[in-house]
C-alpha cells in the first residue's frame, strides 16, 4: 500500500515539475492554440500539448513500478490504464480524437 502511495507521490511530483518545462518549450516551438472571438475566448495563445507531461509522469511511475518488487501484484490494475493513455494520445496526435 505504502508502495503505491510513493508512486503516486513520485508520479504528482514528476508532472508538477515537467509542466512548466513543456509550456516553455511548446510556446517556443508555436504550438499554441490561438484564441479567436467565436470558440476560443482565452485572450493569449495556450499551450496544446498539455497531456505530454502527464503522460510522461505515468510512464516514470510505470517504470520504476516495473523495477520495484511489486511489479506482478500491480501490473494487472495499470497496465490496462497505460494501454488506454496511449491509444487516446495516439488519437489526438493523428487526429481521430473525438474531443
Amino acid at each position: 500500500m505504502y508502495s503505491l502511495a510513493a508512486l503516486a507521490l513520485f508520479s504528482f511530483l514528476l508532472a508538477l515539475v515537467l509542466t512548466p518545462l513543456c509550456r516553455n518549450r511548446f510556446r517556443q516551438w508555436g504550438w499554441v492554440d490561438r484564441p479567436d472571438s467565436k470558440r476560443k475566448l482565452h485572450s493569449q495563445p495556450v499551450p496544446r500539448a498539455g497531456g505530454v507531461p502527464i503522460m510522461i509522469a505515468y510512464i516514470g511511475a510505470f517504470a520504476v513500478l516495473l523495477a520495484s518488487p511489486m511489479s506482478a501484484a500491480a501490473m494487472g490494475k495499470t497496465a490496462p490504464t497505460g494501454v488506454e493513455n496511449l491509444l487516446g494520445c495516439s488519437a489526438r496526435i493523428w487526429g481521430r480524437a473525438s474531443g
